[in-house]
């Protein structure tokens, strides 16, 4: 039987999102942080996890956060099967562009004080329109559907 544990954050820069939380479905905490860190990896050679704290669904409901947030944030994806033994993360539907075509999802690496992060953003095959670059697909999509996007530099 699959529980739902929910994974918090708090105003850490490193952390994938910035308060709010990422639900996963799995059947004990162990399986859960393991999944999670498979999402959401941490720095290599440490095994702290890559969020602030984790809570059963029970601990969850006591905190409040489902109504009130979390530092002003609240759900960034639920992480759960689809199939059996097939884990698959939920994100927001990208809205079409402009120009009438689906635009795509995209992974870069960005060169930041010398370290490389991972960024994401939306990106249309067909005009060149792209949104800003983000520290998660979320964030990436979202700030592609709210409008907030940058002509691509060719």
């Amino acid at each position: 039987m699959l529980r739902y544990y929910y994974f918090t954050f708090g105003t850490d820069p490193d952390y994938p999102f910035a308060g709010g939380w990422v639900t996963v479905a799995a059947p004990s905490r162990q399986a859960a942080a393991q999944i999670f860190r498979l999402y959401y990896p941490n720095e290599a050679g440490t095994d702290a996890l890559n969020c602030a704290d984790v809570y059963t669904e029970e601990e969850f409901k006591e905190t409040g956060m489902e109504e009130t947030g979390n530092f002003g944030a609240f759900c960034h994806a639920v992480i759960e099967p689809r199939e059996e033994g097939e884990f698959q993360m939920s994100l927001p539907k990208i809205s079409p562009c402009r120009c009438g075509h689906q635009p795509e999802l995209e992974e870069t690496f960005s060169n930041i004080d010398g370290n490389f992060r991972r960024r994401y953003y939306v990106y249309c095959t067909h005009c060149g329109k792209e949104s800003i670059r983000m520290e998660t697909r979320t964030r990436a999509i979202k700030a592609w559907n709210y409008g907030i996007r940058e002509e691509a530099v060719l």
